[in-house]
């Protein structure tokens, strides 16, 4: 069943793709591989937009889901009829070597895809939202900041599979997904490129460490890579043909990426400014601009208007203090100044000013700060490597630029940087990864362009040689624990050595019931929790305050009260001071309305890959909410 469930549903994504482009008029615009490239994103944004009302209307039981899948499946008779997309160019020793490399990455994948998910994230609400829809039947709205009001298109292509299939279908299905943005990236490359320098440029991209790290886990970025990449190719070609039909595509798939993520609607601005400031007149920009920005509001409205019909802000919480309504409880005007100041302090770590514009990459290459998390999920070493070539060649060819089909891919890239790094919003690098294929193509054509024109092969193979070595060697070490696990390790084992603090999970669910319900203030175990829990961390709800400073144990009472608590999930961290409490629940506990019942040894490890690196003990306690009378 997860074998077939992915098949259907990679049938459905081709199938609901090849029915759009056929309804825009433009199937034959596209060689093969573009056909199929292009149909399977926006097929895949088709599926995550379509699962929604059926979310809404609680219809996500097997029945509607295979009706869904089947019938989307119908639209690949014509794409079939257009022609497999086959590899026309012989292969040569060197092809050889890359596409055994690929193999390599591919079997490393597949052993992810198929070892039970650890990624905090994916754990978090990734994974934990469509299981709670599936479970459910339905969709809810998730009462919580950061992580649960926010766009969930691309979450939603999940439900389908775990739905079908399980846990390994959707496992699977992350993988197959992850791995069409490499296809479409290798297929985007075919147009400027040769066979050689294309599989080198998808081998870079899937060992890039930010791809390895979010690839086969629940992680959008990586899937997103799919709207920019079909979006960028529809600009270009709406640049070159005047034709409407190009801009809806566009905006289509920016609409996808923005009901995926927030960030999203940056690169609506970046591809439509790029739309909009044709060369070939206003008149013609203002028409291509109107069809653009209609394809993306419709594709994309979906979650903003679920957000606004919740909590009265569409991008909830950004706008909250003009839009927000008065009567959320879990989610006060006090509590989103509070959160807006601590957002500042905690995501943004350089000013935003022209100095660190440009310093920002290096930075994040060679010194990154911890906001960055650019040590384990950055871009790696290429774009350094390939700068001065590829510097060059933009400098040499300057004058066929404006002539060249790359270059709404390179504005596109620049825009969408500078709107992110202006605009406030995190300056984790991941967040870039979704421009990264168009900036790999950028800068791989100008370098091999330069290094054929003035002789510097040598040099540009040696670059990209070291880039590939590098990565690789850290995809064999992500891959460690995985193949650990598949040559004999139990699933319990690998997720209290994988998931952090994951020790009180199985007693929790075999101990507690369905009347009782568990306040955790750690979400990288959510997905694996079986009984009624909430998650109250500071920054994602006001029901429970546990920020720093609210030490009063009536109103943490009351407040726990309020939510039906019975029992509560404290860590105690292991530090100069000794064993000691670090929640300000700890105060209930002192006052005797927390009484324990279960304690656990945990391990608290700075890499899940690499455990063993840097890891402190910690304790774990399990406490019970005990009656009004403990506060008298």
């Amino acid at each position: 069943m997860p074998v077939l469930a992915v098949i259907a549903e990679g049938a459905a994504c081709l199938g609901l793709g090849a029915l759009v482009l056929r309804a825009l008029g433009i199937s034959g615009d596209l060689n093969r591989g573009e056909h199929w490239a292009v149909a399977f994103a926006i097929g895949f944004g088709t599926l995550g937009w379509l699962v929604f009302p059926l979310g809404v209307g609680g219809l996500l039981g097997t029945g509607p889901l295979w009706v869904l899948l089947v019938a989307a499946s119908l639209g690949l008779v014509p794409l079939c009829r257009a022609g497999l997309p086959v590899l026309d160019d012989d292969v040569d020793m060197i092809g050889k070597g890359l596409l055994v490399l690929i193999a390599f990455v591919l079997v490393i994948d597949f052993a992810e895809a198929v070892t039970p998910p650890a990624d905090a994230d994916s754990l978090a609400y990734h994974f934990n939202w469509p299981k709670r829809f599936v479970s459910a039947g339905h969709i809810s709205f998730i009462t919580q900041a950061w992580d649960g009001a926010i766009p969930l298109l691309t979450q939603l292509t999940y439900v389908p599979a775990l739905a079908l299939g399980g846990e390994k279908a959707m496992t699977l299905w992350t993988m197959a997904s992850g791995w069409a943005s490499a296809v479409f990236l290798f297929v985007l490359c075919r147009r400027h490129l040769g066979l050689n320098w294309s599989l080198a440029v998808a081998l870079i991209f899937l060992t890039t460490p930010a791809v390895i790290y979010g690839a086969g886990s629940g992680q959008v970025e990586i899937r997103m890579a799919l709207f920019v990449m079909a979006g960028a190719w529809a600009v270009a070609r709406s640049l070159d043909t005047g034709r409407l039909s190009f801009a809806a595509l566009a905006g289509l798939c920016a609409g996808f990426y923005a009901g995926s993520k927030y960030l999203g609607l940056l690169f609506v601005a970046a591809a439509g400014l790029v739309i909009l400031f044709q060369r070939d007149g206003i008149r013609r920009g203002l028409a291509s601009g109107l069809v653009f920005g209609s394809a993306a509001a419709i594709a994309g409205f979906q979650w903003y208007a679920w957000n606004a019909l919740h909590t009265g802000d569409p991008v909830f919480p950004a706008l909250f203090q003009w839009l927000g309504r008065d009567d959320l409880e879990f989610w006060t005007a006090d509590y989103d100044r509070w959160f807006k100041e601590f957002l500042a302090g905690a995501e943004r770590a350089v000013p935003r000013n022209l100095w660190w514009f440009f310093a920002y990459p290096f930075k994040a290459t060679f010194d990154p700060l911890p906001v960055f998390q650019a040590k384990r999920v950055g871009f790696g070493p290429y774009g350094v490597l390939l700068l001065p070539l590829s510097a060059l060649g933009a400098w040499v060819f300057r004058e066929r630029i404006r002539q060249s089909r790359l270059l709404p891919y390179g504005v596109i890239c620049a825009l969408f940087y500078a709107i992110w790094f202006y605009s406030g919003v995190s300056q984790r690098i991941r967040h870039l990864l979704p421009i990264l294929p168009l900036f790999l193509v950028v800068m791989t054509v100008a370098a091999e362009k330069i290094a054929q024109h003035r002789g510097l092969r040598g040099p540009l193979v040696a670059a990209v040689a070291v880039c590939i070595a590098i990565q690789l060697a850290a995809q064999g070490i992500f891959s460690i624990s995985y193949l650990n696990h598949l040559s004999g390790g139990d699933r319990e084992s690998f997720l209290e050595r994988n998931v952090q603090n994951y020790a009180s999970v199985p007693w929790i669910n075999t101990n507690l019931g369905p009347r009782d319900r568990i306040l955790v203030g750690e979400r990288q175990f959510l997905y694996y929790l079986s009984v009624p829990y909430f998650f109250a961390a500071p920054g994602v709800q006001a029901l429970v305050d546990v920020r720093q400073g609210a030490k009063d144990p009536g109103t943490l009472y009351r407040q726990l009260k309020s939510i039906a608590i019975t029992h509560v999930l404290l860590r105690r961290d292991v530090g100069a001071e000794g064993i000691r409490y670090t929640s300000p629940l700890d105060a209930l506990r002192e006052s005797g309305c927390l009484e324990l019942v279960k304690s656990f040894q945990t391990s608290q490890f700075a890499s899940r890959i690499l455990p063993s690196l840097k890891s402190r003990p910690g304790v774990q306690d399990i406490l019970k909410l005990r009656g009004q009378e403990c506060l008298e």
